[in-house]
């Protein structure tokens, strides 16, 4: 039995992939993500996306928010003239979805490996650059290129824990029926843990997350038996988790 504890909405696909695995999977959702209502400076700056050379959004979260905002706007914005820069595929997909074109697209898979290639390919330099992002999101884009370019962030929603959980599925991972948990972010991570009900999480249990970012920050909390998706995806997440049992 996998626990995935990705958000609520991404579990029905990931579940179908699993399946298809011959795994049997739960959703235990530990966070949520809610759209923050603009201040007079935020709403300015959605007023006058003209004067960016460039817009960087680096979470489907951020793309609702983002889109929820451009719609509470005086004028009439033209979403697909805007200048996305996307952090990935993910990302990528729900812009499209949303009436976005992309503009640029990160060839690697996290935030340091956008930041890496917009510095190297000289795109940024001396631009416009506006940043959409959560309130916990990494500074890394921020501290990587502000000195580079002309750059500001505004905050487009918060990430909320959830505190009620299924007790159905607390007990599972207490009598020990879990295989492995599944993560794709270091916020999701830090909730879970903060589950009080839970009585203990081995630092080495199995541990599959979705992206590099989220993998490095579980290790460095020491634990010892986490994995890493070859890619950013849930199908091939879903293949890697049932070949990495079939090794063990």
């Amino acid at each position: 039995m996998i626990v995935s504890c990705q958000k609520e909405d991404s579990f029905p696909r990931f579940q179908k992939a699993l399946q298809k695995c011959g795994l049997n999977a739960v959703s235990l959702p530990v966070i949520t993500t809610q759209t923050i209502e603009p201040d007079v400076d935020t709403l300015n700056i959605i007023d006058n996306l003209s004067a960016y050379d460039y817009i960087i959004i680096t979470s489907a979260a951020g793309v609702d928010s983002f889109n929820y905002l451009i719609n509470r706007a005086k004028g009439k914005i033209n979403k697909s003239s805007l200048p996305i820069i996307s952090v990935g595929k993910k990302t990528s997909e729900k812009l499209k979805s949303k009436g976005f074109n992309v503009a640029i697209e990160n060839p690697g898979t996290t935030a340091a490996d956008l930041a890496d290639y917009l510095i190297k390919s000289g795109l940024i330099h001396s631009k416009n650059i506006l940043q959409a992002k959560g309130d916990i999101a990494s500074p890394i884009i921020k501290e990587r290129l502000e000195g580079l370019c002309n750059f500001t962030q505004i905050t487009v929603y918060q990430t909320i824990a959830i505190k009620n959980h299924d007790s159905k599925i607390i007990s599972l991972i207490n009598s020990n029926k879990a295989n492995g948990f599944v993560f794709s972010s270091p916020s999701e991570f830090r909730s879970f843990l903060n589950i009080e009900k839970i009585a203990n999480f081995a630092t080495d249990t199995a541990i599959f997350c979705i992206g590099k970012t989220t993998a490095e920050f579980i290790k460095n909390q020491g634990f010892t038996n986490v994995h890493t998706s070859p890619e950013p995806n849930f199908e091939i997440l879903a293949e890697y988790i049932a070949n990495t049992f079939k090794t063990l």
